[in-house]
Formats: C-alpha cells, sequence, structure tokens
C-alpha cells in the first residue's frame, strides 16, 4: 500500500506546471483514556498488564497542499502522525489525487482519494467505501471515519431531461475496512471464533485479496435530476464486502481462514424538504454472490437495509435529526436450519457465520447539535440504539473554537447493553456464555473519553 501510494504521490507531483499553489494543515494532540481495564484486549495482545488504558494517545501534524493551473488541480493531504499506544510513527497519505476536465461533459479525478455518497447520517447502505471505526470509535474528528482509497473516479454531465450526473469510481484492488479486525485497540472476542478454538478449531490471520484485474472494485451513481423538490439517485457496486466476513475451512489442518467474499450491491435514495424539515430515503440490495441461496454456513446471507432520516432547525440555534436504519437477512430460515444441525449433532458441526445475528435488525439514532457563544462552542448529542440488539452507542461531544485557528473538543464514547444482552444470569446460559454478541455491546469495555486539541495553520 505504501509503495502504491508513494509511486502515485510521485506522478502527480509532476502532473500540473506551477500556475497557483495553498499550504494549509493543523497540529493536534488526542488522549483517549479508557473508562475501565479490558482484560480481554491484553490476553488478546498478550501483554502481562490487566488492559490497555487509552484508545489512542497520539500527536499528529496534517499538510494539505492545493496546486491549480489551467490543466486541473492537484490536492495533496498528509498526516504525520507519533502513536503513542502502539509506539510508532507513521506517515499516512490520506488523499493524494489529480482532478481535471477531460472534454466539456467529463472530469477526471484519479489517485488516492476520500469517497462518499448517500444521505444516511452516520449510516451507510450504498455507501460502500471504505470506513475507518477504530477511529471513529476512538472519538478521533468525524473527517477519519471515511478511510481513502485509490481510485480513478469519472464525472459524467450529459445533456439528458432525466439524468443530471453519473458518477463511476474504478478501484483497481479491493479495499476494505480499518476495524477491531486489523487494529488492536478494542476487543471483541467473536464467539464463533471462541468455540471452534475449544474444539480443537483455530482461526489464522483474514486471507488478502489478491490484486489481480478480476479483484477491481467498481461503484456507480447516476444522480437524476430533481422532482417535486427532491433529489433522487441510484447506486451500483461489484466487489467485496468490506470485512472478512466469509470462513474458508481446510480440514487437514483445522486452521479456518476468514476471507473477503464477493458482494453486489444495488440501490437508491432520495432526498428534499418536507414536514417543516429535510426528509431522506435510502435502500439496498446486498447480494452475497458466493452464497446467493444462504444455504452455505459458512458465508454471509444476502440482506436488504433501509433508513429512513428527518432534519430540522428547532430554533436558530438548535438542530435535530431522526434517523431509522433496518437489516432484513434473507433466507433466514437456513441459517436457522444449520443451528438446528448444529445443536442436534452433539456441537460438531459448523454454526452458521450470522448464528447470533436476528432476521431482522432495527437501529435508531438521534442527534442533537445546539451552538452557543456566537457560535463558537457546540454541544452535540449523537447516539445509536438497537431495539433488537438489544445494546447503544452514545457519543456526546463539546467542541469550544477559541479562536479561528485554536479549538478544543471532548468527545464520549460510550458503549454498552441492556436487557437480556446485558443480564449476566441470561448470558451464562447461553450456548456461548460471556459474550455481548451485538455490534455495539461487544465493546462495553472499551468505553473511553477523548480529549483532542487542534491549532489550525
Amino acid at each position: 500500500m505504501r509503495t502504491t501510494t508513494s509511486v502515485i504521490l510521485g506522478l502527480l507531483l509532476m502532473a500540473v506546471p506551477v500556475f497557483s499553489q495553498e499550504w494549509n494543515g493543523f497540529v493536534e494532540f488526542g488522549y483517549a483514556p479508557k473508562l475501565q481495564k479490558n482484560a480481554s484486549l491484553a490476553a488478546m495482545m498478550g501483554l502481562s498488564s490487566d488492559g490497555q488504558y487509552y484508545a489512542i494517545g497520539e500527536q499528529r501534524v496534517q499538510l494539505k497542499f492545493e496546486h491549480f493551473s489551467d490543466e486541473g488541480e492537484l490536492f495533496l493531504k498528509m498526516d504525520f502522525l507519533r502513536d503513542n499506544v502502539f509506539d510508532k510513527t507513521d506517515l499516512l497519505v490520506r488523499e493524494a489525487y489529480f482532478t481535471t476536465t477531460l472534454v466539456d461533459w467529463m472530469d477526471l479525478k484519479i489517485g488516492r482519494q476520500i469517497q462518499t455518497w448517500g444521505v444516511g447520517d452516520l449510516m451507510f447502505i450504498n455507501d460502500v467505501f471504505p470506513k475507518d471505526w477504530i477511529s471513529f470509535f476512538s472519538g478521533r474528528q468525524d473527517e477519519y471515519l471515511k478511510a481513502p482509497s485509490n481510485a480513478l473516479r469519472f464525472g459524467l454531465y450529459p445533456e439528458n431531461p432525466l439524468v443530471q450526473a453519473l458518477n463511476i469510481s474504478v478501484m483497481p484492488f479491493s479495499e476494505s475496512d480499518i476495524n477491531v479486525m486489523t487494529e488492536g485497540r478494542f476487543a471483541s472476542i467473536d464467539p464463533l471464533y471462541s468455540f471452534m478454538a475449544n474444539q480443537g478449531i483455530f482461526f489464522g490471520p483474514a486471507a488478502r485479496t489478491s490484486r489481480e484485474p478480476e479483484n477491481f472494485e467498481i461503484a456507480m451513481r447516476v444522480q437524476l435530476k430533481s422532482f417535486g423538490g427532491f433529489t433522487t439517485s441510484l447506486y451500483g457496486y461489484k466487489g467485496r464486502w468490506n470485512n472478512p466476513y466469509a470462513i474458508r475451512p481446510d480440514n487437514a489442518s483445522n486452521v479456518m481462514t476468514p476471507y473477503f467474499s464477493k458482494l453486489q450491491v444495488y440501490g437508491a435514495s432520495t432526498r428534499g424538504a418536507a414536514l417543516g424539515g429535510v426528509l431522506s430515503f435510502e435502500g439496498g440490495y446486498y447480494r452475497s454472490v458466493d452464497d446467493l441461496d444462504g444455504i452455505n454456513p459458512l458465508v454471509p446471507n444476502s440482506s436488504l437495509r433501509y433508513l429512513a432520516l428527518y432534519e430540522k432547525s428547532l430554533a436558530p440555534t438548535l438542530d435535530m435529526g431522526i434517523q431509522y436504519y433496518g437489516e432484513a437477512l434473507q433466507n433466514f430460515e437456513n441459517i436457522d436450519n444449520n443451528v438446528s444441525s448444529f445443536l442436534q449433532s452433539g456441537g460438531l458441526a459448523p454454526l452458521d457465520v450470522e448464528t447470533f445475528k436476528d432476521e431482522f435488525r432495527h437501529l435508531l439514532t438521534l442527534r442533537l447539535t445546539k451552538k452557543m457563544l456566537n457560535e463558537t462552542l457546540w454541544l452535540t448529542w449523537f447516539n445509536y440504539f438497537s431495539p433488537s440488539d438489544q445494546d447503544f452507542y452514545l457519543r456526546p461531544s463539546i467542541q469550544y473554537k477559541y479562536s479561528d485557528q485554536v479549538s478544543l473538543t471532548v468527545t464520549g464514547n460510550i458503549f454498552g447493553a441492556y436487557g437480556d444482552n446485558n443480564d449476566e444470569a441470561n448470558r451464562k446460559a447461553n450456548l456461548l456464555p460471556d459474550y455481548r454478541n451485538t455490534m455495539f455491546g461487544q465493546f462495553s469495555d472499551d468505553r473511553n473519553i477523548n480529549f483532542t486539541a487542534r491549532y489550525i495553520f
């Protein structure tokens, strides 16, 4: 990855003759102490201590460079990061791309870039571009949730009565999310992995997708012209799941290897003024290419995903956003059958990788933003709450802008579970005890508070 990015960076630096340019950036100090020790994380990392005390502890310098000419724009964004938790120093190229107009009706952006689309508020359906969940769960600024990818992105603007724009993004090789599987700042012991280990079956590291031509990814958005005050878009994607949910067994060695199975996504979204605010809808069909009928217990099933978002200004300095998100697993009866077979076999048959999911998942979010002191003080409340998973994630934040250059931010990352999912006796009686098998409940021992100071130059 670093070699590829360096080549892209070198080519881009030679791409545009000097016309005008601008440097800027920031210096940032961030610390996120955890609210309790995490013994599971210590065991996972082979540490002798009781657990990792910090989600992050870092010093960061970001440099941004913009270079303009008649031929196009060159944009660079680089982070110099000192990571005290892992005791390492990195140079991270977040963006390095060249943008130009090929013809009157077509633009091209080539290089490393942050890509996003869709209408959800921190919920993503048709936005299948990589995410950095470790940054988000650690309380870094929201911009770091979007991870970069190397791509050729075309923008086409046809003279068509129905189509306003067509965006096509081609990624030469698969990009994955950054999460607990790839960076050990949080501890979550998958119940399937733990159970299999007790049976003498072990899991190796996730298999990396080979960088062969057939493993390229392509994403497309068709933005239709506004109708009735609503803007509608259609989406398509061909690639792989962003996480190694699928498992490839090796019976000879008793080693199971997670891998990124194939995925296609088809969806749509619409957004417009309604009910005194802004109303948004989005939906998508996740087609699991490697298991279309849902009969392979080691590959994720296809699913339907959908959301609705309503945003409104309650007062000149108070904004609100309410969102509903849902998932419906397809061919769920096959998951039930696999679990039944597992129980009848005395625990020797493989569990389905989605054994610990419900057929329907529901999630609610609430955002409240209050601006005070001439908008120098921002109080933000954001939370995820799942009545089906019986878990939650609270992410309140306070940001104070001391000046145009200096800002201070405090962000809470409070994970938890409730009901049966947090009942000790109920979990002990489960097939796989001592595990809160939900997206947010599993990180209950990794609650943290992030303190960030930033100086912009």
